[in-house]
C-alpha cells in the first residue's frame, strides 16, 4: 500500500512540474511571437484616444497583459498600460451612464420646456428611479400637479403628491445636491443661496420646500376635496420661511374652513332659538338657554378664528398685483361682516386685524376654544345674520412671486460627455525585441 500511495504521490509531483514546465513554455512561446504583441499592441493604441472605442481597449489591454505581461520585450508598454486600465474602465462606465441618461434628460428637460408634461413624467419616473437622491428631477414632478390644478386638470395630482413628498424629506435632510454648473461648482440664487430645479421650477431649499408643502395642501385641500388631509399643510406652509408664507389665499383658505365648519353651530342656534320660543315652562326655557350660550360660545371662537385668518389674508395681499387687489377688497368686506357679527358694532375692525396679527396663528386642525362674552348673551331671537359670505375665491393661482432662476445653467442635470484620453503610450516599435523606453509628453 505504501508503495502505492508513493506512485502515486510522485505521479501527482510528475504532472504539476510537467505543467509548469508546458505553460513556461507557452509563456516563452507568447513572447516570441512578434506578430501577435504587435497586433494587440495596436489593437490598444488604435482604440484608447476615442471615449466611443475605450472599451475595446480596455478588454484588448486586459487580454494583452494576460498574455504578455510578464514579456521582458513589453516591459515599458505594459508599465504604461496597466495603471491606465483602472482609469478608461471607469470613463467608460461613465460614458455608458452618459449614454443611458442624456436621451432620458433631454426628454425631461425638453417637455418641461414645451409643457409636454406626459415626457416629463415619463422621462422622470426612469430617472428619480435610477437617482432616487437627486431632487432636481423631484422638484418639478412635485410641482406640476399645482400648476395643472389651477386650470382644473388634475391628471397629474397622484403623481405630484408622491414625488412632493419624496423631494421634500431629502431636502429637509440636508443631503440633496444643489444644481451645479459646467465646473461642477454650486449655483447660487441673487441673495446666494443654492439652489434646485430646472428652469421654471428652479428654487432654493425654502422656497423649494415652501412651495411643494404648498402643491400637498392645495391638492389634497381643493383638487381632491380632501380637507383634512389638506388643512395640515396649510398650517405647516404658514410656520415655515419662504415664499408661500404670506400667500394671501393661504389664509383665505384656512379662514372659509372656519366659515363651514361654524355653518351647522349656526343653524343649531336658530333652531334652539325657535325651539326655545314656543318652550311653555321656564325651567324648560332655562335649559335651552344654557344650551344655547353653549352654542354661542362656540360660534364665538369659529367666528374669532375665522377673523383672525381673513385678516392676515387682507394683510398679505398686495394691492400693486391687479388679482391681489381684487382679493384684498373681497376679503375686507367679509371681515366687516364676520366682526359685526360677532362684537355688534363696526368700529375697531383694523385695530382687531392687527392685534390678532401679532399672536401666534391657531392651528386649523386643533380644537376651537368656546368663547363667552362677560355679558349675558341675547337669545330671544337669532343672529342678525345666519350665513356668512363665503368669502373670496381660495383656488386661484397664487400671484405671489417665486424666487428668481439662476441664469447659470438652466438645465436639469450635466449631461457632459466623458473626455478624450490624454496620457499616450509608448512609441510602437517595428521589432518588438527593441522596444525604448516611452518618452514624457
Amino acid at each position: 500500500m505504501k508503495t502505492i500511495f508513493r506512485s502515486s504521490g510522485a505521479a501527482v509531483l510528475i504532472s504539476a512540474v510537467l505543467g509548469f514546465a508546458a505553460a513556461n513554455a507557452a509563456a516563452q512561446d507568447a513572447c516570441a511571437d512578434v506578430d501577435a504583441i504587435t497586433a494587440a499592441d495596436a489593437k490598444v493604441r488604435e482604440n484608447y484616444p476615442k471615449i466611443e472605442t475605450r472599451k475595446v481597449a480596455v478588454d484588448a489591454g486586459k487580454e494583452y497583459l494576460e498574455k504578455y505581461g510578464t514579456c521582458d520585450t513589453t516591459k515599458d508598454f505594459v508599465n504604461w498600460l496597466k495603471p491606465l486600465l483602472p482609469v478608461w474602465e471607469k470613463q467608460v462606465k461613465d460614458y455608458e451612464e452618459y449614454l443611458w441618461r442624456k436621451p432620458r434628460v433631454d426628454k425631461f428637460d425638453g417637455g418641461i420646456k414645451a409643457s409636454k408634461f406626459d415626457d416629463v413624467y415619463a422621462a422622470g419616473a426612469e430617472l428619480v428611479q435610477r437617482y432616487p437622491d437627486n431632487v432636481n428631477y423631484q422638484l418639478p414632478l412635485g410641482l406640476i400637479g399645482l400648476y395643472e390644478s389651477y386650470k382644473s386638470n388634475f391628471k397629474y395630482n397622484e403623481d405630484s403628491i408622491r414625488y412632493a413628498k419624496m423631494a421634500i424629506a431629502k431636502l429637509k435632510s440636508g443631503s440633496a445636491e444643489p444644481k451645479k454648473d459646467k465646473d461642477q461648482k454650486p449655483i447660487v440664487d441673487k441673495d446666494g443661496k443654492e439652489v434646485f430645479g430646472p428652469y421654471q421650477f428652479e428654487r432654493n431649499k425654502d422656497n423649494a420646500i415652501s412651495e411643494l408643502t404648498y402643491a400637498l395642501a392645495y391638492i389634497n385641500y381643493h383638487a381632491k376635496k380632501d380637507r383634512k388631509a389638506g388643512l395640515p399643510y396649510y398650517y405647516e406652509v404658514s410656520q415655515m420661511p419662504g415664499i408661500y408664507k404670506e400667500e394671501p389665499r393661504l389664509y383665505a383658505t384656512i379662514a372659509s374652513y372656519y366659515i363651514d365648519e361654524s355653518d351647522p353651530i349656526r343653524k343649531e342656534i336658530v333652531a334652539l332659538i325657535e325651539k326655545q320660543k314656543i318652550e311653555p315652562t321656564d325651567e324648560g326655557k332655562e335649559k335651552l338657554e344654557v344650551e344655547i350660550k353653549a352654542k354661542v360660545a362656540m360660534l364665538n371662537g369659529y367666528t374669532e378664528r375665522a377673523l383672525d385668518s381673513f385678516g392676515r389674508a387682507y394683510s398679505f395681499a398686495d394691492e400693486k398685483i391687479p388679482a391681489e387687489k381684487t382679493l384684498k377688497a373681497d376679503v375686507y368686506k367679509t371681515l366687516q361682516v364676520l366682526y359685526q357679527r360677532r362684537f355688534e358694532k363696526t368700529d375697531g375692525l383694523d385695530k382687531w386685524i392687527s392685534a390678532a396679527a401679532a399672536k401666534q396663528l391657531p392651528n386649523p386642525t386643533t380644537a376651537v376654544t368656546p368663547i363667552s362674552d362677560p355679558e349675558p348673551v341675547a337669545t330671544t331671537t337669532a343672529p342678525a345674520s345666519t350665513t356668512v359670505p363665503a368669502g373670496p375665491p381660495t383656488t386661484g393661482k397664487p400671484t405671489t412671486p417665486t424666487a428668481k432662476a439662476a441664469t447659470v445653467n438652466g438645465k436639469t442635470a450635466s449631461t457632459t460627455k466623458p473626455a478624450a484620453a490624454t496620457t499616450k503610450p509608448p512609441a510602437a516599435n517595428a521589432k518588438v525585441t527593441k522596444a525604448k523606453k516611452p518618452k514624457r509628453r
